[in-house]
């Protein structure tokens, strides 16, 4: 969970002092002060908001509201979830693509934009949420995105997904690795990004965990529904269009039209790629660890 709050100079200079006399360490970006310890994130914005993450939030929320007299179900706190937060810029955002389908890889996909003339292009290009358009606006939009900024595609075919999952035996640690590889590659191109959003979809720990030497240097702010904030959703599109045009190429490959997601005609093609082709060619175009697996071989 994260949780934002307004403050004003003087209440962020309380803070910051508490934060210095227990240690946390300090990094001042362009447009933040970050500071952090092995449990918590603590980010001031230019705008005055103030940003706690980690596994002390509450210990922090009791401390501001104790402060400066804050109710604790005060609506000056909130989820970040609820509050539109300015993020920072430069920033990344990442998201994925093909986790709930059972043909097809696993994409994710982490995109940079590095000035507000970057996000306003994002804005005017309508960019949102994948889930709301449809083949053909992914399509146009990813290559109208791609133009404007920085993106890294992490692509898994079914072959190597199930390979990993063997490894791994779960998907959000698939899913972590994924996302930290790609905000990794981006962070080897670039040297002004201190930021990255990210769809909280396991253990805030999970992808944590997986950044390696410049990953760690970063503030990740996680969240559901991460797709409101328009860099997040470009990188939704991407991950989508990269998802759908694999799967097109599969379909002409196979000479079956392979769908998506895990329902009933999905096991009736599964059946059939199974007849005409044999059992073990389902692991090269599908996720076998799924429960929809045995309901072909059933």
């Amino acid at each position: 969970m994260n949780y934002v709050i307004k403050l004003n100079k003087n209440q962020q200079l309380i803070i910051s002092n508490m934060l210095v006399n227990e240690g946390f360490e300090k990094k001042e970006t362009n447009n933040s002060i970050i500071f952090r310890n092995e449990y918590t994130i603590v980010t001031f914005y230019s705008s005055d908001k103030v940003m706690f993450q980690g596994k002390e939030i509450e210990k922090w929320k009791l401390k501001v509201a104790e402060l400066f007299d804050i109710g604790i179900t005060d609506d000056k706190v909130k989820s970040a979830d609820q509050e539109n937060v300015n993020f920072p810029i430069p920033r990344i955002g990442t998201d994925e693509s093909g986790k709930g389908d059972f043909f097809g890889p696993l994409v994710t996909v982490a995109f940079y934009i590095n000035n507000e003339n970057d996000l306003e292009k994002l804005i005017n290009l309508g960019v949102k949420d994948s889930k709301l358009l449809n083949d053909t606006a992914i399509r146009e939009m990813s290559k109208e995105i791609t133009k404007v900024g920085m993106q890294d595609i992490i692509l898994i075919t079914p072959k190597t997904y199930n390979s990993l999952y063997d490894k791994m035996r779960n998907v959000n640690n698939l899913l972590a690795w994924s996302h930290a590889r790609a905000i990794e590659n981006i962070l080897s191109k670039v040297s002004d990004c201190s930021f990255a959003v990210a769809d909280q979809f396991g253990d805030e720990k999970l992808i944590l965990n997986s950044l390696q030497e410049k990953g760690k240097t970063i503030t990740l702010h996680q969240m559901h529904k991460a797709e409101q904030d328009v860099v997040v959703a470009a990188a939704s599109i991407v991950a989508r269009n990269a998802f759908i045009t694999w799967l097109q190429r599969a379909s002409v490959q196979s000479g079956f039209e392979i769908p998506r997601g895990s329902n009933k005609n999905v096991i009736d093609v599964g059946k059939r790629l199974i007849s005409e082709k044999g059992k073990n060619y389902l692991s090269e175009v599908a996720k076998i660890h799924f429960k929809t697996y045995h309901d072909i071989l059933g």
